[in-house]
């Protein structure tokens, strides 16, 4: 009936615009002209052993530094990925995971505009399977 497969990350065939997908990723105003992709709050917990990615991104004109952070419950904070020195469209980057039901994390956006620097942060949690 199905085909046992294992488990693998595949990237969509085509650019996924996350806006309008409904899985509750907005663009939101940030520091200093930066646009930040938020993401909602909550991601699904599928049946499968498969991670849920969490996607970020962020567009802006001139010059502009962002980093992405990651905050795991219980862990110290770690950089996901080099910098951006210019705009990263969403599912650009390998985007960070949450692994299993029920966990969950802070992502952090740091902005840096000359020596001015920001911070927007996001709480992401996997929903637990009812």
């Amino acid at each position: 009936m199905f085909d046992v497969r294992s488990p693998r990350t595949q990237d969509p065939p085509a650019d996924v615009d996350f806006e309008r997908s409904g899985l509750g990723y907005r663009w939101v105003r940030g520091p200093f002209g930066v646009r930040l992709l938020r993401p909602p709050a909550t991601v699904p917990c599928a049946l499968s052993t498969q991670a849920s990615r969490v996607q970020a991104g962020a567009m802006w004109s001139g010059k502009r530094t962002v980093r992405l952070l990651r905050r795991d419950r219980g862990a110290s904070v770690r950089q996901v990925g080099s910098p951006w020195t210019r705009s990263v469209p969403a599912g650009y980057h390998q985007p960070p995971r949450l692994l299993r039901c029920g966990d969950s994390m802070r992502l952090t956006y740091v902005v840096t505009k000359g020596s001015a620097t920001a911070r927007v942060s996001f709480a992401v949690a996997r929903a637990r399977a009812r």
